[in-house]
C-alpha cells in the first residue's frame, strides 16, 4: 500500500537521520516503527487508564472498610464508657422494653433444643 505524507522539515530531518545511521533501511520502516510506537503508547496509556480506575475500587474499598471499623471502635468505646458509668443498669441503652414481659416467655434452652430435634 502506498500513502503519501507530508512531513515538516524538521521531521523529514529526522527521518533521514535514522535511515543514515543504518537502524532503519528506509522511509517505510521509520514510518512503520513510529506508527507501532504509537499504537503501543496507545495501549499502555489505556492500561494505565483502566488500572488507575481499578486503584480507586480498592482505595473506595479499604475506605469502607476502615470507616466501618470505626465505627465499631466508636460503639464500643461507647459501651465501654457506658458500663464505667452505669454499670449493670446500663442494659436500658441497648435493649427496648427492659421493664417488660420478656422473661416470662422466655424458653428453657433445651426445650428449645427439644423443639428444634425431636430425636434428641
Amino acid at each position: 500500500m502506498t500513502i503519501d505524507v507530508s512531513l515538516t522539515p524538521q521531521l523529514e530531518e529526522m527521518v533521514r537521520q535514522k535511515v543514515s545511521s543504518g537502524l532503519y533501511s528506509s522511509v517505510s520502516e521509520v514510518v512503520c516503527e513510529a506508527l507501532r510506537l504509537m499504537d503501543a503508547q496507545d495501549r499502555l496509556q489505556a492500561i494505565k487508564k483502566e488500572d488507575n480506575m481499578n486503584l480507586e475500587q480498592v482505595i473506595l474499598s479499604q475506605n469502607a472498610k476502615v470507616n466501618s471499623a470505626l465505627e465499631t471502635l466508636k460503639a464500643n468505646r461507647k459501651y465501654q464508657q457506658d458500663r464505667l458509668i452505669y454499670g449493670d443498669d446500663r442494659v436500658f441503652l441497648y435493649v427496648d422494653n427492659v421493664d417488660g414481659d420478656w422473661l416470662t416467655d422466655w424458653t428453657d434452652e433445651t426445650e428449645y433444643v427439644e423443639q428444634i430435634n425431636p430425636d434428641t
